[in-house]
């Protein structure tokens, strides 16, 4: 990671309930969320966390193929 490289420590929970857990006892300069997490979204993950330490923070949303959407779509 780019971060490692460069003496920064980085978070890098797999979902909703790791990521609160760890937003509720640590700070952080920076918050990024994917908005699509598997168990809840991302957005609101960062409103709550940026209601009790502002702080800079980047949603990102990944993007499917047309194939893989529809795939989704099937699964559900």
């Amino acid at each position: 990671m780019l971060l490692s490289q460069d003496r920064s420590a980085a978070a890098t929970p797999c979902n909703v309930a790791s990521a609160r857990a760890l937003a509720e006892t640590e700070t952080f300069d920076l918050l990024i969320s994917d908005l699509g997490l598997p168990d809840a979204s991302g957005y609101r993950l960062m409103a709550r966390k940026l209601a009790v330490q502002p702080l800079p923070g980047l949603a990102s949303q990944r993007l499917f193929t047309s194939e893989e959407h529809l795939g989704e779509l099937f699964q559900r």
